[in-house]
């Protein structure tokens, strides 16, 4: 063929698509409508694959009325399944899993044991084909009842400021029901209330933790029926440690025996601790004690003084009383002595001695009655050069003699400069 016969060709296509373009469009049309009638008419059918299809048991009230029951977490012992339809071309995109019931029946368990069981599948969209896996093998037990007691254990601490009291329950014990192969294994039930920024007392309904005999926490899912659950009642208050006011219930306190005086006040216990509304405990740092006179007194006084508690307020440990102990001594007297002479003693009989300062200031205290007996004169101060030689310059103790060493014992006694330096040299 010439290549002016190929141009010709060519010229007569493109005319005939650039002036018949209308020719083409219901060309197409008539295509489509046709293909729609085919699928209207003759709906060709598909299988399609649906995974994650969940599975029921039928006949379960069945199985319970004759005392059985399945042991297990369902969760575990029903997977999903995944189930292969046959369905229409129309129905096809809209099929799911949501479409399919699938269920294993339980009417032909008569007894104890393990049991496999075929898994059915229906749906109103089409045909069932296959189901994967096709069965599901289940562990039948004897249906049982148990009571169990209710503990208490707390989460987290109240703050340092705030009270709990015990815990009221409805009931202290619960009734479970289940496989006798689980219910068996449960010793307990454990009420955790917690405890952590609470302020304030609450009633609330708290679900149980069902443990073993070592404290294990068995799977509540295992059970027959609701979760259990009581019903807990705890009672929050403010809490504050404060003293007792010994000093506030004395009566005579001022009138003891002549030159005598209270130097210590103490209780058994030391302080205590009260519960309240805040706005009761805001004002109270100390508890007042019933009265007690010791007036004319001149020794060591004990008591046990009842507690005044404030209305409102409680003290805890069901403490109504305290042990008050009430120390009194004779008074104290200071007296202070000025420019005692310093003396010397065991100097060697070869040796001179020079004292840079030859007398001090004593200050003595102790018991009026004591102090009121030593006059100047029994007072002397000295220096013990026993064993010193010549030649020696330095610095000596100042002793104190009252002429009874069992005076010492019930006095104190500074001196202005305990010290003074001494010479010793050759005669």
């Amino acid at each position: 063929m010439t290549s002016q016969a190929k141009q010709n060709i060519q010229n007569k296509i493109s005319f005939f698509f650039k002036n018949n373009t209308v020719i083409l469009i219901i060309a197409f049309i008539t295509a489509f409508v046709l293909w729609g009638f085919v699928l209207a008419n003759q709906n060709p059918d598909r299988t399609k694959n649906l995974t994650g299809v969940k599975v029921t048991f039928e006949g379960e009230a069945d199985l319970i009325a004759r005392s059985l029951v399945i042991v297990g977490d369902r969760a575990t012992v029903l997977p999903d399944v995944t189930v292969s339809v046959s369905t229409d071309l129309l129905h096809y995109t809209a099929l799911s899993n949501t479409n399919i019931t699938a269920t294993v029946s339980l009417r032909s368990i008569t007894g104890e044991g393990s049991h496999t069981l075929d898994i059915r599948a229906t749906t109103s969209n089409g045909s069932v084909l296959r189901i994967s896996p096709s069965s599901v093998t289940v562990q039948i037990d004897k249906l049982t009842t148990k009571r169990v007691p209710i503990e208490v254990d707390y989460e987290g601490d109240l703050s340092a400021n705030y009270w709990h009291g015990e815990p009221v329950l409805s009931k202290t014990e619960v009734e479970i029901s289940g496989a006798y192969s689980i219910l068996s294994s449960i010793a307990s039930a454990i009420c955790k209330v917690p405890l952590a920024s609470r302020t304030e007392s609450f009633s609330n309904s708290i679900s149980l933790i069902l443990v073993d005999s070592n404290g294990f926490i068995v799977n509540s899912n295992l059970l027959y029926g609701d979760l259990p659950s009581v019903t807990v009642a705890l009672t929050i208050f403010p809490q504050k440690v404060v003293s007792l006011d010994v000093l506030g219930s004395l009566i005579g306190n001022d009138n003891l025996k002549n030159n005598y005086e209270i130097y210590e006040i103490i209780t058994s216990p030391a302080t205590v601790t009260i519960i309240g509304e805040t706005a009761t405990l805001a004002d109270i740092n100390k508890l007042q004690l019933e009265r007690w006179d010791i007036a004319g007194a001149s020794k060591n006084l004990e008591r046990e003084l009842k507690i005044v508690i404030p209305e409102g307020v409680t003290v805890l440990g069901d403490i109504t009383s305290v042990i008050a102990y009430v120390n009194i001594r004779e008074k104290i007297l200071e007296k202070t002595f000025e420019i005692i002479p310093i003396t010397v003693r065991n100097l060697g009989r070869d040796f001179d001695c020079t004292l840079i300062r030859t007398a001090a200031t004593i200050t003595i205290s102790g018991k009026i009655s004591v102090i009121n007996r030593i006059k100047r004169g029994d007072i002397e101060l000295y220096i013990d050069l026993k064993g010193l030689k010549a030649p020696f310059n330095g610095d000596m103790p100042i002793n104190v003699d009252f002429g009874s060493d069992s005076l010492l014992d019930e006095i104190t006694v500074s001196l202005d400069n305990p010290t003074v330096t001494v010479i010793i040299s050759d005669k």
